[in-house]
């Protein structure tokens, strides 16, 4: 199924520092650091503690109002520091890498999947925290069933990302984290796609494509799901990022968490603009 949407009112504001279509690795990172902040509304109990090893995957902190809700590390490691600010506030978790154990789960086929399996899953791996509700952007309640599931791969914001690009040696994984996010809903996945250019996006099974068109902000997620299913009183919608469909697909494969996360290097002051493929907390 597919149909379009069309913003006409904004601005495409042209600024010098693109990124080229150049994926890099990053450079070895000897730390990694998980952030409470980064995650809205999360109040963290930790579970580790300052010299304690701790296996890639394996949980870090937990939200102090749902502990099912854990956020795992993205490598295996020592938990080098953890840093506080006022009244004790937990700011970061710092996790020097070295050689340890992998997290590795149980994954069932998808085809004797259910939502249950799948949300129990999700949370096990750390990977649910991924999973943003709106309104308000906090991580998704895992109680809930939402009205829709949103993906877009249209960003029209200065110096942003190019998903066609960002994903292309992972159309298996997006696809295969697509098939499982639609079992937590009882509808298609909503796929936002670039109206002049989809790329392989076109060719995802089992979603309703939205091609979308116009400036900026036509590639705010805000304004897309706004365009196509505003949200009423008591309705709630999620969202997922497009690399985190990825991580998703990659759990179901090989039955452990993935952190891949690929940055925009961008900007003016930049040498040489490109993207650069990294960890989470990296």
């Amino acid at each position: 199924m597919s149909a379009g949407i069309r913003i006409r009112k904004g601005a495409t504001i042209q600024l010098k520092g693109e990124s080229e279509k150049i994926l890099s690795d990053a450079s070895y990172s000897k730390t990694f650091a998980l952030k409470p902040d980064n995650f809205f509304g999360i109040v963290p109990r930790l579970i580790v503690k300052e010299g304690e090893k701790i296996a890639q995957g394996a949980p870090v902190f937990h939200s102090k109002k749902d502990p099912r809700i854990i956020f795992v590390s993205p490598v295996a490691g020592v938990i080098k520091e953890i840093v506080r600010g006022a009244k004790r506030k937990i700011l970061k978790i710092v996790i020097e890498q070295k050689e340890g154990e992998i997290i590795f789960h149980k994954i069932p086929e998808v085809k004797s999947l259910n939502r249950k399996t799948v949300k129990e899953i999700l949370l096990n791996s750390g990977a649910w925290p991924y999973i943003k509700q709106r309104p308000y952007g906090i991580i998704a309640d895992p109680e809930a069933t939402p009205k829709g599931i949103y993906v877009s791969t249209y960003a029209s914001a200065p110096l942003d990302v190019d998903f066609q690009f960002l994903l292309k040696n992972n159309q298996d994984d997006f696809q295969k984290g697509i098939d499982v996010l639609n079992i937590l809903v009882d509808k298609p996945i909503v796929l936002y796609i670039d109206a002049t250019f989809s790329g392989f996006f076109e060719g995802i099974k089992g979603v309703e494509l939205l091609r979308i068109k116009g400036p900026h902000p036509a590639g705010n997620v805000s304004v897309q799901i706004h365009k196509h299913m505003p949200i009423n009183m008591g309705d709630k919608l999620w969202e997922v990022r497009p690399e985190d469909v990825v991580n998703i697909g990659k759990l179901f494969t090989d039955g452990q968490f993935s952190a891949q996360r690929t940055l925009a290097v961008a900007g003016e002051s930049v040498l040489q603009p490109q993207y650069v493929k990294t960890k989470i907390g990296a």
